[in-house]
């Protein structure tokens, strides 16, 4: 264990946005300030939360029966799950002290899949910063399947990344707009980046050095987790990412499921974002034709992500053990066994 003496005060700031959102360049550049400390992708809040959560995870030991006895025992204790809360809000944040180099204001986390537990998250840590990071929703889409379906169309197999995760974190964000402070990717790397970094080093109330933006390659992650490609790719700001979902996203089985899917999301998240939903729904019916056997792939692909989900749903479902009925019938028939 670290001590890392004035560091005590070391304050949690998190990094909210969904995955391809740009957050890797953010969290290095954030990460070469002296008074900012990080790792790759701590991850560290996610079973924590879930601990209570009777939905959405699956364990060996029964996890739906788990998060009962959890709750029972927050609710058992002198001041009842406020008081769960509290001691899980101090060991987190002694990791943080601990994780943080000497002399540093905050500890920075950047878990893209807090997008699941991100109101959980706030209401955990009432004293810390929070930077939501927003990137044109297309280009989420386009990243998503480029870089972790092999560029196969197979967005069903991000339903909370892109069904879920947008509406969380606006509203999130915009139920805290008084304690958080929300960027657009498309900012950061434009012509007046400088004005939108000064802003988030004012929110964060740290001495702005523009040549952090000259430096910031340097900047270690600890950790295997984040982003594969674009660490590797662009050791200085760029912005040429901006486009580049126009070209992923081509051919008429793409654009179809995109429409739909930002009329399903609707409007409000978007505009929340600072991205007019009218622009979005243009910019995805005028992108370029796929060859024909590209949509070909295109359409079996989205099958076999289609039904991939279903399957991950009905797993999720299977109770811990099986029900009275069936384990009554089992007994029964063991013990009226002919001899």
């Amino acid at each position: 264990m670290t001590t890392n003496g004035p560091s005590d005060a070391v304050r949690p700031l998190f990094l909210l946005s969904l995955p391809r959102a740009g957050s890797t360049l953010v969290q290095r550049i954030l990460g070469a300030h002296p008074k900012i400390s990080t790792v790759a992708e701590p991850w560290i809040l996610l079973p924590l939360v879930y601990a209570r959560r009777s939905r959405g995870i699956r364990a060996e030991y029964g996890h739906r029966f788990a998060s009962v006895a959890i709750s029972d025992f927050a609710k058992a204790l002198d001041g009842g799950p406020e008081t769960f809360d509290a001691h899980l809000r101090a060991f987190v944040e002694g990791l943080y002290r601990d994780a943080a180099e000497n002399g540093a204001t905050y500890f920075l986390d950047k878990t893209p899949h807090y997008l699941n537990i991100v109101d959980d998250v706030m209401r955990l840590f009432p004293d810390a910063k929070f930077i939501f990071l927003w990137r044109n929703p297309l280009a989420v889409l386009a990243s998503l399947v480029d870089n972790f379906r092999f560029k196969q169309f197979e967005p069903y197999a991000f339903p909370n990344e892109l069904f879920r995760g947008p509406a969380a974190l606006a509203s999130a964000f915009d139920a805290n707009r008084d304690r958080a402070h929300a960027v657009r990717f498309e900012d950061l790397v434009g012509g007046n980046r400088e004005e939108h970094w000064r802003g988030i080093f004012d929110y964060l109330e740290l001495t702005w050095d523009p040549e952090i933006l000259e430096q910031f390659s340097a900047t270690p992650l600890r950790g295997r987790f984040g982003d594969p490609t674009g660490i590797h790719l662009y050791g200085s700001i760029s912005a040429e990412p901006l486009d580049k979902w126009k070209q992923s996203l081509r051919g008429g089985v793409r654009r179809i499921w995109a429409t739909r899917w930002l009329q399903r999301v609707g409007p409000e998240p978007f505009e929340i974002m600072g991205y007019d939903p009218e622009c979005l729904l243009f910019d995805i019916q005028n992108v370029g034709p796929a060859r024909v056997d590209e949509l070909a792939l295109d359409a079996v692909s989205l099958a076999g992500s289609a039904a991939s989900v279903l399957v991950r749903k009905r797993a999720l479902r299977v109770q811990d053990i099986p029900p009275l009925s069936i384990t009554g019938k089992l007994a029964r028939r063991r013990h009226f066994r002919p001899k």
